[in-house]
């Protein structure tokens, strides 16, 4: 029997590997739900109202789309509350039956009171963006079937340039990378290919879960930027402090509830960033 599958968010990063990993596997009749107003596609919608008199049922929702205020993450734009809860909310009261995977974000534990953090780890002040994603999270809590996979960052061709990586590889390629403090400051990533699959496997499951999407280990910031340099032939140099807290996870939990093991390592992934 043919699934009808929802999309929602299918311009974004994460999204667009989950489309191309679902046209490769399953049958099933693919829904996008997006921001842009578009005519001749039957399949796509811009509002859950038009979205839901022409599509009753659905199957399963991706719910991968979200806002990101990127470099103002304590705003307190209203697209926070419109796209990362009401949005949520709305698709949750429509579609009452569907299975919900819910991409969240490690951004909910804010500043973390201990490593490595577990799924049950206490939160800690976390920025409005974390906030309304755990608010995020608690309406997809109250859903009859749920995964929420709580991501590290993502990384892949077509990511955000404005992040870290993508800016040492810009600098990279112009001779020098520059690492703020000695370096030290841990961060955890995990490739789109896999972050795309592990929502497939949340999919595909008959729990409700909540998990971690991160990689299966963090990695410096001089690490990172050795591994750049080591790929680009730039050199690298250190300037002033850093005082970001570090994040290590607990992947065991997670990757055991999913039965998922990560496929690409930090070495492909950068590789696949610098050589396309």
């Amino acid at each position: 029997m043919t699934k009808n599958i929802l999309v929602v968010g299918p311009d974004g990063f994460l999204a667009r590997e989950v489309l191309t990993q679902l046209s490769a596997g399953e049958r099933s009749r693919i829904i996008l739900l997006g921001r842009k107003e578009m005519t001749g596609r039957d399949n796509y919608f811009s509002d859950v109202v038009t979205l839901k008199k022409a599509v009753p049922e659905v199957d399963v929702v991706y719910l991968l789309g979200a806002y990101i205020p990127y470099g103002a993450f304590q705003s307190g734009d209203a697209a926070l509350v419109k796209t990362n809860i009401e949005l949520v909310a709305d698709l949750s009261l429509s579609y009452p039956e569907s299975r919900i995977v819910f991409s969240s974000s490690v951004s909910v534990y804010g500043s973390p009171l201990q490593l490595p953090i577990a799924v049950d780890s206490p939160f800690n002040n976390p920025d409005l963006y974390g906030m309304s994603k755990l608010a995020g999270e608690a309406i997809v809590r109250n859903h009859k079937h749920f995964a929420i996979l709580r991501f590290s960052s993502i990384l892949g061709q077509g990511m955000n340039n404005l992040t870290m990586i993508p800016r040492m590889i810009a600098a990279a390629k112009a001779g020098t990378i520059v690492v703020w403090g000695d370096g030290g400051r841990l961060q955890n990533y995990i490739d789109v290919r896999d972050a795309a699959r592990l929502c497939l496997l949340a999919a595909q499951s008959d729990k409700n879960i909540v998990a971690l999407g991160v990689g299966a280990k963090s990695y410096s910031n001089a690490e990172i930027a050795g591994q750049i340099g080591l790929l680009t032939h730039a050199t690298v140099e250190f300037s002033g402090t850093d005082k970001s807290p570090s994040f290590v996870y607990q992947v065991e939990e997670s990757y055991r509830s999913l039965n998922f093991a990560p496929l690409y390592s930090i070495e492909q992934t950068l590789n696949d960033l610098i050589k396309p």
